[in-house]
């Protein structure tokens, strides 16, 4: 695992503005949660910009214990680029078109038979 913390260098550069605009967040969805979950069990996290240094905080403590079934939600695209480049699971909660706007995902999001933390 490749944990980079946001104070690093190569971190804190981020990509240019024009590969900016190429970073493909994946968003929520059944199928990201199925699959990252284990044992119908998943974490899910929210992060941005502004505490981000908790969240790798707090992923120190995920990857230290060998967690893996845990999602980020990243509320901009500061926070998504950081963690797509330290290599955590995550998903965009912004619309990548409309310039950051939060976007949740449409319709009923029930999985049954998974547990979901957050």
């Amino acid at each position: 695992m490749n944990l980079c913390s946001p104070s690093s260098v190569a971190c804190a550069e981020g990509p240019s503005a024009s590969q900016n605009k190429h970073l493909k967040a994946p968003t929520l969805s059944k199928q990201l949660v199925r699959k990252h979950a284990l044992n119908n069990t998943i974490i899910i996290a929210f992060a941005n910009a502004n505490h981000i240094d908790y969240t790798f905080n707090w992923l120190t403590y995920v990857f230290a214990n060998n967690i893996t079934n845990y999602l980020v939600g990243a509320v901009d695209s500061t926070t998504a680029r950081t963690l797509s480049k330290a290599g955590v699971n995550f998903f965009s909660m912004y619309d990548n078109v409309a310039n950051g706007a939060i976007e949740m995902p449409e319709g009923n999001f029930i999985l049954s038979d998974l547990t979901l933390y957050h």
